[in-house]
């Protein structure tokens, strides 16, 4: 089994026996023989790693082929006051409890597996360990009027990170991000409006490497980073998050400056519901119509015999695309 982590103080997480040494291992995505085991380890150990490779879907050929951990340190030092990163090995959901995270806030909570990921309505989101990005931006919000916004803007910012890595995707409203139809990536976004200021939670979950074990529990075509772009141009994960997170922080920005909908032309650029006839369900009513594209409070806009509805994401339960 792959060994418990444990926290140290500078915020990043290594595991408990010969930590440096078997991170540095991780980071290398080295192979390790029987005769280079890590203190502490015994010969067991490799064939439980084996077989955990061989459950994930993993490279067989070594104990360890999984992606170099996230780098929480070079994180903070990036940040530095900006945000707290709190980076774990494993955690039931980043989304989990997140209204009682202690201060300072804003505060970035990384995950390198979960036990309970979790989207829209409660679905379940597949967390296989070291292969993804699964994190939950903590922030405060004194402007609320545009805070519709955010499941889109948030979108957006993955969209384009993606397309700065070559993979063109596109927007399902509310929150999915598509490539050739199959889900790359997905937002959640909490808002615990009670409190002044407003805090949110922005969960976002993107496949870097999906193993094919955890593709067959899905009930929707799923891709990731791996599909489309090789193993020799994967980008590293850190740096996927310092600019993704930068991304998400500029966006709250623009909403506190009371400027989302400007990015709003952006975001219709790559709409792919426009033009589609949908049936959606919000738990009352189910609507038959085609969509025409989003209001400036992110809406859905669809034509429907009996006219125009605007449909918010938060009233909306399902959504399907008519063939």
């Amino acid at each position: 089994m792959v060994p418990a982590l444990e926290a140290d103080p500078a915020g990043q997480y290594l595991p408990p026996r010969s930590r440096d040494a078997l991170a540095r291992q991780w980071r290398q995505q080295a192979l390790l023989a029987e005769d280079e085991l890590p203190a502490g380890w015994r010969r067991g150990d490799i064939r439980r790693a084996r077989l955990q490779n061989h459950r994930l879907g993993l490279p067989s050929g070594g104990p360890w082929h999984c992606p170099p951990l996230i780098d929480g340190m070079a994180l903070q030092q990036h940040f530095q006051q900006r945000l707290k990163v709190d980076l774990r090995w494993s955690c039931r959901s980043t989304q989990a409890d997140w209204r009682r995270q202690p201060k300072p806030w804003p505060r970035l909570v990384i995950s390198e597996s979960q036990r309970g990921g979790r989207g829209r309505l409660g679905r379940s989101w597949q967390s296989a360990p070291t292969g993804n990005l699964y994190l939950s931006l903590l922030v405060s919000l004194q402007r609320v009027d545009e805070l519709s916004l955010l499941p889109l803007l948030s979108g957006l910012v993955i969209a384009e990170l993606l397309g700065r890595h070559g993979v063109d995707s596109g927007l399902k409203w509310p929150n999915d991000v598509l490539v050739n139809g199959a889900k790359i990536a997905g937002v959640l976004v909490e808002a615990d409006l009670a409190s002044r200021p407003a805090r949110l939670a922005i969960g976002v979950g993107l496949n870097w490497w999906l193993p094919a074990t955890h593709r067959g529990a899905l009930d929707r075509p799923a891709t990731d980073l791996r599909e489309q772009l090789g193993n020799h141009a994967l980008p590293d994960r850190t740096g996927l998050l310092r600019d993704l997170t930068e991304g998400l922080l500029q966006q709250v920005d623009l909403l506190e400056a009371g400027q989302g909908a400007s990015r709003l032309t952006a975001w219709r650029s790559r709409d792919l519901l426009r033009g589609h006839r949908l049936r959606i369900d919000d738990g009352h009513n189910e609507y038959l119509g085609r969509a025409a594209s989003i209001d400036e409070q992110g809406r859905l806009l669809l034509q429907c015999g009996d006219g125009l509805k605007r449909l918010s994401s938060g009233e909306v339960t399902r959504v399907w695309i008519d063939q």
